[in-house]
């Protein structure tokens, strides 16, 4: 033991806050507001999938036929120069580049937290090379993790967050 020892001084931990959002409302929110396959239905776990379901129903997220079911929908009941092709391709549209609009604006949230999240190790933590092969096959282990030393500060308080971890490179 000794040998190779991992140590990450304290710095500050910028947040991707969005991409969090982003699985948060694909993955939990859509499905329990607009469908999480339970019915029979397929399942709304994407904004492509849920503008599609409400322009065409949930039905034609079996076929992928939204498009064409709102385009059939629309023109029957619409005069003049709004015809099926028109309503198929502003759909396609709204469907892909919206949910691309929607993605991207939320994967691109992140926040430098400056001094309000600074995490480090709390010791040094021990580092294996299993197989002998000059690369880093583990550090810890479940029975001796290494530790986090992890504080939030909002003004007028400080909090240390007491955690543990360990890793094992997969095969």
């Amino acid at each position: 033991t000794g040998k190779y020892m991992l140590t990450i001084d304290p710095h500050s931990l910028d947040i991707k806050y969005g991409k969090l959002m982003l699985y948060i409302i694909e993955k939990e929110i859509l499905p329990r507001i607009a469908g999480d396959g339970s019915d029979g239905l397929p399942k709304v776990d994407s904004f492509e999938k849920f503008i599609k379901s409400l322009m065409g129903g949930k039905e034609c997220l079996f076929d992928n036929s939204c498009c064409e079911e709102f385009a059939k929908n629309v023109s029957g009941s619409a005069t003049g120069a709004f015809t099926a092709g028109l309503a198929k391709t502003a759909c396609e549209l709204l469907s892909e580049i919206g949910s691309q609009a929607l993605e991207g604006f939320l994967s691109d949230l992140d926040t430098d937290t400056g001094d309000a999240f600074t995490i480090g190790t709390l010791l040094p933590c021990q580092c294996f090379d299993h197989n002998a092969n000059m690369a880093i096959d583990a550090w810890g282990s479940k029975p001796e993790p290494c530790h986090w030393n992890a504080t939030i500060k909002v003004p007028g308080y400080e909090t240390p967050v007491a955690n543990k971890f360990w890793a094992i490179e997969l095969e």
